[in-house]
């Protein structure tokens, strides 16, 4: 059987946004070196649209493995709560306790 990462996403995700870096950094270099306008559009669009695609791919894989998390923490915390409720339960339902004294 094939055990996945807990958290491929977040390590995608990342990946994702660090190739994103390394082209930006690489498309900007290209972009530099051009002195004329018509050689710079080439790097301009191809490393533009890969940057753009792969931080949005990056940063959506990153929110999602975050929903995911808070989605775990949030069972957990309502079984938390659930077993406090059915420990307290007897003590909530006991009825009041009387001091035999009027008040007056």
């Amino acid at each position: 059987m094939k055990q996945s990462p807990r958290h491929w996403r977040l390590v995608v995700g990342l990946a994702s946004i660090v190739a994103a870096a390394i082209i930006g950094i690489v498309g900007y270099m290209k972009l530099s070196l051009e002195p004329s306008l018509n050689h710079q559009l080439p790097y301009l669009a191809s490393a533009g649209m890969a940057l753009i695609l792969l931080s949005v791919f990056g940063a959506s894989l990153v929110i999602a493995d975050q929903l995911h998390t808070d989605d775990t923490r949030m069972e957990e915390l309502a079984v938390a709560i659930q077993r406090l409720a059915d420990s307290l339960a007897a003590d909530v339902e006991r009825p009041a306790r009387t001091t035999g004294t009027s008040g007056g």
